[in-house]
């Protein structure tokens, strides 16, 4: 009797073998972190977390919904956020740990490595290859552009917000081409975690309208459909979704004190002008993360030469994306979260560049580089490989092997406000502040 599996078998052993190797980046990804609860308080974590009283009693939890994350604070509560969800996250949070700072690093770290599998379960629901799926995960693992978000306490709702929107993007894609309410409530949630969650609710939309909500959204091949019932369709699908925005909007303006709401006067002309500088620098951080920092010398107001390097990346991009839909949707949904991220950092009265602020369009870009391999019908095959694809696994592994070994180096800047500040000195020298 022949000792070789029945074909059946074969998938699973294969399957078994690729979630073992998300384990592994998982854990590698932990180790990098690991010494993470050996920091301290940096930053703005002492004055929106330690000395902040509405987080100190389970009462913030209920305050959560009536004032916004820098109510505390008179200097800041003009224009403040509205985010109860991570406002309740970070009282109850406080009842838990107290002033320790090694236990909220652990908590920001646990969120971070979830949003590593809800990114692999994301390049699955797209029917990516499982190995292509794990290379996206791992530049999300991996990425010292992560860091911030991963990292800093005051930046949880990054890593939280961008869970719960990619696991709401997972449930619609799922439920395709029906709306899915779960979908719609992670949406809301998110929406409510952080604004630039807001962001992300038209992908679902933008998925239906480039793939069609009648094919498998990572269909290689997508029949011809009339643009006219495209929009139709991805109106039907995607448009409920958009009412996570208008409920996050609407609690806003019914439970937030006008004081809360109004915002200072802007230099919007000058500001707009910025918008290309912020996006190019962080479109480079994105391709080579050296020398992070928490602030950056402010991008020149000359928008020329920042825009001629972005047309030329994102032509590249599309070009590579030509005929296959899903690297096309991946595409238009990082150009998108990045234009508007930027502009975004653009108007801040603060920094007008920071990393948290690609945190989640990362994961889009990861998705997309990883959709330059496996959205070929042999991606899961155990054919040999061509030489073409070799050569470009080959560059994609040398990247990973890049970004591992910047890691360590852009880690060790938040472990306090000593590391954190020399660093910010040295990249944002003409800040008063630093």
């Amino acid at each position: 009797m022949s000792d070789t599996p029945p074909p059946s078998s074969q998938p699973t052993a294969r399957s078994l073998r690729m979630w073992w190797v998300l384990a592994g980046i998982v854990a590698l990804t932990a180790a990098l972190y690991g010494s993470v609860s050996t920091f301290g308080f940096v930053y703005d974590d002492n004055t929106l977390l330690v000395h902040n009283g509405r987080l100190h009693s389970w009462q913030g939890l209920a305050d959560a919904w009536t004032s916004s994350m820098w109510s505390f604070d008179q200097w800041k509560s003009a224009g403040g956020f509205y985010r109860p969800i991570t406002a309740m996250v970070q009282t109850t949070a406080w009842m838990a740990f107290g002033s320790d700072a090694g236990s909220w690093h652990l908590l920001s770290l646990m969120l971070h490595l979830l949003l590593v599998v809800t990114t692999y379960l994301l390049a699955r629901a797209l029917c990516l290859g499982r190995p292509a799926a794990l290379f996206a995960t791992a530049v999300v693992g991996l990425h010292p552009l992560m860091i911030q978000g991963a990292t800093w306490i005051s930046a949880l709702s990054d890593p939280l917000s961008a869970i719960l929107a990619y696991g709401a993007l997972i449930v619609a894609v799922r439920s395709w081409p029906r709306v899915s309410w779960p979908a719609f409530v992670l949406l809301a949630l998110a929406a409510l975690t952080l604004e630039r969650a807001w962001l992300l609710a038209p992908l679902p939309g933008l998925f239906a309208l480039l793939v069609g909500p009648s094919q498998p959204p990572s269909s290689p091949d997508t029949p011809a459909v009339p643009w006219p019932h495209r929009w139709l369709q991805a109106t039907r699908t995607g448009g409920p979704y958009l009412g996570a925005i208008a409920l996050a909007v609407l609690l806003r303006a019914l439970l937030l004190p006008a004081t809360e709401q109004a915002v200072g006067p802007r230099d919007f002309t000058g500001l707009a002008a910025k918008i290309p500088g912020v996006a190019w620098q962080l479109l480079q951080s994105a391709m080579f993360p050296q020398h992070l920092s928490v602030a950056y010398t402010d991008p020149l107001p000359e928008p020329l030469l920042p825009l001629v390097g972005l047309s030329v990346v994102g032509a590249v991009m599309v070009w590579l994306s030509r005929n296959r839909p899903i690297r096309l949707c991946l595409c238009c949904g990082f150009w998108a979260l990045l234009a508007a991220v930027s502009a975004g950092g653009a108007f801040n009265p603060g920094d007008l560049v920071q990393d948290r602020y690609i945190y989640a369009p990362m994961v889009l870009l990861a998705l997309w580089a990883a959709a330059l391999f496996g959205t070929s019908p042999d991606a899961d095959s155990d054919q040999p490989m061509s030489l073409q694809r070799k050569v470009g696994w080959s560059a994609a592994v040398g990247w990973l092997l890049m970004l591992t070994w910047l890691h360590p180096a852009n880690l060790e800047i938040w472990r306090d406000e000593v590391s954190l500040y020399r660093r910010a000195v040295l990249s944002a020298p003409a800040k008063p502040r630093f």
